[in-house]
């Protein structure tokens, strides 16, 4: 199993429909980054449609849509901003962008919560922001 899997299963507190959720919505979010760092191709860029009716149709979402919404919402707004600041030529925009790109970390953190409370939100949280850094930076803290 691996880390992510592990924490995943972690936030889910055994939950099966919260664990399908976030499996589902991590796999989405990750053909949306797919699409914008590779370039438009018509059959994967209608494949993340087909996802985002399946995440956002899940029978978790739904049963949590009052916690979930704003957390999804949030988290395209991150992303976008990440997006466009990545290429700037500040700095800070470059080094913001660095952190807004893990935004999908935010809905498994609010899953955590849902399923097991604070507590357990910021043990995911924590061991989430750490498995981040680590598998997109290098020993310096660059980023790869």
């Amino acid at each position: 199993m691996t880390p992510v899997d592990q924490i995943l299963q972690l936030a889910a507190q055994g939950r099966m429909d919260a664990l399908d959720f976030m499996q589902r919505a991590g796999g989405h979010f990750h053909a949306v980054d797919d699409v914008i760092d590779q370039g438009f191709e018509p059959q994967r860029y209608l494949e993340t449609f087909a996802q985002a009716i399946d995440v956002y149709s899940h029978p978790f979402y739904h049963a949590h849509v009052l916690a979930l919404r704003g957390v999804c919402e949030t988290l395209l707004q991150q992303y976008a901003d990440s997006v466009r600041m990545e290429a700037a030529p500040e700095l800070w925009k470059q080094r913001t962008s660095d952190v807004l790109r893990h935004a999908g970390n935010e809905l498994i953190i609010a899953v955590a919560r849902i399923t097991g409370g604070w507590a357990l939100a910021t043990k995911v949280s924590d061991a989430l922001r750490e498995l981040s850094w680590r598998e997109h930076h290098d020993a310096e803290g660059k980023r790869i």
